[in-house]
């Protein structure tokens, strides 16, 4: 009986340690199972919240892409922008111009019809063809004895007088 008894134990024990075994099995695949169902989520997540940001980031370029192709092809919107463009560019010249007359000790008698004209003929003094103006306005006035009096008085030239001397 007593060999009998040891033998239904030993084979008892067996059997629950090979359930432990199995169970522990079970238990561990499971776990790994879970692990990976659970790594695969974050990947398939990571790479979710990767696509978004990227659209995201990728949104305002693909919009100006857009647009610009837009405005290639669009003739009257192109001179649109630059007739903005060159009105922003002539405010700031004429803002410049305004406090740079405002400092200068300048008279101007407008008899061109207009202030309007009168001071776009003094602008013209500040230019290339302005000087040039100026300077065939003196050459002429040389070409004269009234005019090389005023020149001479002005300091500009000797007077006709001073000349043969």
């Amino acid at each position: 009986m007593a060999i009998i008894r040891a033998s239904q134990d030993k084979e008892t024990r067996i059997l629950v340690a090979e359930g432990e075994k199995t169970t522990t099995i079970l238990s561990a695949e499971g776990r790994l199972e879970s692990k990976k169902r659970e790594s695969e989520g974050i990947s398939i997540e990571g790479a979710a919240k990767a696509d978004a940001e990227k659209a995201m980031q990728l949104a305002p370029v693909q919009a100006q892409i857009v647009l610009a192709k837009e405005i290639g092809n669009n003739d009257a919107y192109q001179k649109y922008l630059i007739t903005i463009e060159q009105v922003k560019a002539n405010q700031m010249v004429g803002i410049e111009q305004a406090k740079a007359l405002s400092s200068a000790d300048l008279r101007v008698i407008a008899n061109s019809g207009s202030v309007e004209n009168g001071m776009k003929g003094l602008m013209d003094v500040f230019s290339s063809s302005g000087g040039t103006n100026i300077g065939a306005m003196l050459e002429g006035l040389a070409q004269t004895e009234q005019g090389q009096a005023l020149l001479a008085k002005i300091g500009m030239k000797k007077s006709p007088s001073e000349v043969g001397n």
